[in-house]
């Protein structure tokens, strides 16, 4: 029933967020993207154009943009490599892998508490070492414990993948 009732607040609380909030508060947000023009409701907070699967690429180890002054020209472009990426993460960079495996961990072990099964943690460290490389090739978001999906999972008694999938939809 917890969750049930997180669910009502965070819906209450967008509502509220909707009727409250003055376009002129988001239009920062919303990078040319006017609700009423096409493809744009006022739900949308950026225009993308560019949708469909991934491609699969070498990651990049480097990055430049360009910058603008007080007016549309381009001022300057800026190269980023990734000496500078890892001096500006700093120890970041180690902490937050660790953080990411102990909380799988963790997860894990609560779950096999509660059910009464054994976990490999060397299995489940290679597993999401993995999983994060392969995922580096399309350009995803770091994978962790997904505690809240996982919480709601076990508590409606799925016992499938098909179950996660499903719950991706709602969470």
């Amino acid at each position: 029933m917890g969750t049930a009732k997180a669910a009502v607040v965070v819906v209450i609380m967008m509502v509220i967020s909707l009727i409250f909030t003055h376009p002129s508060e988001v239009d920062g947000f919303l990078e040319g993207c006017q609700p009423g023009t096409t493809g744009c409701t006022i739900f949308t907070l950026t225009n993308i154009k560019d949708v469909g699967m991934p491609k699969f690429h070498v990651p990049a180890f480097n990055f430049q943009y360009e910058t603008c002054g007080n007016s549309t020209e381009i001022t300057e472009t800026v190269y980023i490599d990734f000496m500078m990426m890892a001096k500006a993460l700093g120890t970041g960079i180690l902490v937050q892998p660790i953080i990411s495996y102990l909380e799988i961990i963790s997860l894990a072990k609560t779950f096999a508490r509660k059910d009464g099964y054994l976990i490999d943690a060397t299995q489940e460290f290679v597993a999401l070492g993995a999983a994060n490389t392969a995922n580096s090739f399309i350009g995803g978001f770091p994978i962790s414990a997904g505690m809240s999906r996982s919480t709601v999972n076990y508590q409606a008694d799925g016992a499938t993948q098909l179950s996660g999938i499903i719950g991706t939809f709602f969470i």
